[in-house]
């Protein structure tokens, strides 16, 4: 990697900086990877970098590092930023193609429906991003840091997560997505649907939840259990009645009960709802 930093001089990012700041995308001085992308890999920026407007297609920005990259309107095609460290503000743009696999592009943000198609967050850290609009549609989040995360107006099909989600906030719609290697821990879902969706052994979705939570709260004033387990059960009803009516579809998972709760209280709790998800197929009383 030093030796891709080192090969750039001032003249060099200049004539760059040029072409992109001008909705151009540009040529390197080093022509083109063994992958016949555009060759800029190591670019390194003092300024934040605003893209308006650009089409890009085939660029590699791999071990780049960019304090803030503000994009508009622009696309970006066959593009990689791997293992690069880069502040991303989207606003309105395209990533089709885009390989951030190993990317450091924690508290990055978008909105104004900016799209993510076949695109790779492998390995990737998320910490802190605020995606409030946009879409994810069949991208890779494989051993990504997801932790406080917002995915707010959002529309995610048919990608796949594993690993720990940490206090993730998800509100939109969730279709055909894979969390079967997934642990949710302290996330919310806020009027989420969560359609055809596959989930691990450790996590129960309740698709009606006002309904549901009914028969929880009811359930548990005579369920047999510790106390320990009742308190702490008295305590997550609580919290979910004061949601009512926010709640579409909920996801109770066993880690994060383990978490915060401790094992026996956990496994005593996550035993009921079980038995709450089997009853929800039936009618109320």
């Amino acid at each position: 990697m030093n030796d891709l930093v080192r090969r750039w001089d001032t003249n060099q990012k200049a004539l760059v900086l040029a072409s992109l700041k001008g909705g151009l995308s540009p040529l390197s001085p080093f022509g083109k990877t063994e992958e016949g992308l555009v060759d800029l890999r190591g670019l390194q920026l003092e300024e934040p970098l605003l893209l308006n407007e650009l089409s890009a297609d085939g660029l590699d920005l791999s071990f780049s590092r960019i304090p803030k990259m503000l994009c508009v309107r622009s696309n970006f095609v066959n593009c990689s930023l791997r293992k690069a460290k880069v502040l991303l503000l989207s606003n309105g743009s395209i990533f089709e193609n885009v390989d951030f696999s190993h990317a450091d592009i924690s508290k990055s943000a978008s909105g104004g429906a900016t799209k993510f198609i076949d695109s790779s967050f492998k390995f990737s850290n998320l910490t802190g991003g605020g995606f409030k609009q946009g879409f994810f549609e069949n991208c890779d989040f494989s051993n990504a840091t997801l932790n406080m995360v917002e995915f707010g107006e959002c529309d995610i099909s048919d990608s796949v997560f594993d690993g720990v989600l940490n206090k993730c906030f998800f509100r939109g719609s969730v279709n055909r997505c894979d969390f079967r290697s997934v642990a949710f821990i302290d996330c919310a879902f806020y009027g989420v649907e969560l359609n055809d969706c596959l989930l691990s052994k450790d996590a129960i979705l309740f698709k009606n939840w006002v309904e549901d939570c009914v028969r929880i709260c009811r359930g548990a004033k005579g369920a047999t259990m510790s106390d320990e387990a009742r308190k702490s059960l008295d305590k997550w009803c609580g919290v979910w009645q004061k949601l009512e009516g926010v709640m579409r579809d909920e996801v109770i998972d066993y880690q994060s009960l383990r978490q915060q709760e401790g094992v026996e209280v956990a496994d005593e709790i996550f035993a009921f709802f079980k038995s709450v998800a089997v009853d929800s197929a039936r009618p109320l009383a």
